[in-house]
């Protein structure tokens, strides 16, 4: 939602304090509100601790809870729960509302302006003097991305923490809500520091438009196309190697250890990386997730073994489970055909394949 957060356990709240509606921590971070967890349990002390910030000019937010996760002085403590509840929900000074809803009129901290905002994060702290933001690209690919930062008046500057350069942002727009819009150059898996220091330049750029003249294509002397496929095949950073697993099963037996020597590559360079297998035993299926150097052991006894799905690499936190085998589609004449027509600019859709269906995100 281009808004950075903390959490915090129970035990820590303590240490908060209020000044001017502004929460701190005992380390100097600053917050605006305070979101309760969604449970219908809470200590009577950490109800205590909400109402002194409330009183303090806090704003929090959360659920109503109905009574205390402890049986240490049952039920008298569901008594003060419910007193605490009953002042503070009661008499609106916590509200029951969601964190979007607080957020829906504020201006975000950070926010992607362009229209591909994936993989992308970002930290934001300040100083006295100064806001510091750190902006990661987790691509295997450079972008070209317009970010949007809540800082107005100062000069935006480029710090590279490994070449230690540093170097103010020639193009930037300074909008009428506060904020900064500046357009940014990611390479490949590349951070960058943005500060805002300075009081701005009076004189920048606002935007820069490019206009190159497109050469006309021509085939090359020595283009050769030997295959293409079109259909749906596994996220960057997996590899397939069910083959590979297949043919390390020796009299129905599989016994390896997970390893980049093990499938001869290294399909997420510098992460940490999972093996997620389907196999079968004569008529029962199983599965096997482990972690890269982690001793797989399987033995079928006297029944078939046979790997169905083996996939090596770095998962993304939404892919679940193990990716599908989908059918692919052998389209290497077609391509031949459009570019021997000196067809060189090819759309990619469902006509390379006769309008077949293929399932998910078609690539070729």
């Amino acid at each position: 939602m281009g808004f950075d957060y903390d959490l915090i356990g129970a035990n820590k709240l303590k240490d908060l304090t209020v000044k001017n509606g502004t929460i701190y921590s005992s380390v100097g971070n600053t917050y605006k509100f305070l979101v309760l967890p969604e449970s219908n349990f809470i200590k009577p002390e950490t109800l205590k601790k909400v109402k002194e910030l409330v009183e303090g000019g806090a704003v929090v937010i959360g659920k109503k809870p109905t009574q205390s996760p402890s049986l240490i002085d049952y039920p008298k403590n569901d008594e003060v729960v419910k007193t605490y509840v009953d002042e503070l929900w009661g008499k609106d000074l916590v509200k029951d509302i969601s964190v979007s809803e607080v957020l829906s009129e504020k201006t975000p901290d950070f926010k992607i302006e362009s229209s591909d905002q994936t993989d992308l994060s970002f930290i934001h702290r300040k100083t006295d003097d100064a806001d510091i933001y750190f902006i990661a690209n987790a691509r295997k690919e450079a972008r070209d991305i317009v970010a949007r930062f809540r800082v107005s008046a100062k000069q935006p500057e480029l710090w590279n923490s490994e070449t230690g350069k540093i170097k103010d942002v020639v193009v930037f727009k300074e909008n009428e809500d506060g904020t900064t819009t500046i357009p940014l150059q990611l390479g490949i898996e590349e951070s960058v520091f943005i500060v805002f220091k300075k009081p701005t330049i009076a004189n920048h750029l606002t935007s820069v438009k490019m206009e190159l003249e497109q050469p006309k294509s021509e085939l090359l002397s020595n283009l050769e196309i030997v295959k293409a496929e079109y259909g749906t095949f596994l996220q960057e950073g997996l590899i397939d190697i069910t083959d590979k697993v297949n043919n390390a099963i020796i009299d129905g037996e599989l016994d390896f250890k997970m390893s980049r020597a093990f499938c001869d590559c290294d399909p997420a360079m510098g992460y940490k990386k999972e093996l997620r297998m389907e196999y079968q035993i004569g008529n029962t299926k199983h599965q096997i997730y482990a972690e890269e150097r982690e001793h797989i052991k399987v033995d079928a006894g006297n029944k078939p073994l046979k790997v169905l799905k083996a996939v090596f690499g770095k998962f993304k936190t939404e892919t679940k489970g193990i990716p599908e085998n989908y059918k692919t589609f052998e389209i290497t004449n077609k391509i031949k055909e459009l570019v021997s027509s000196n067809t060189f600019d090819i759309l990619i859709s469902n006509q390379l394949i006769k309008n077949q269906i293929p399932k998910e995100i078609k690539q070729l």
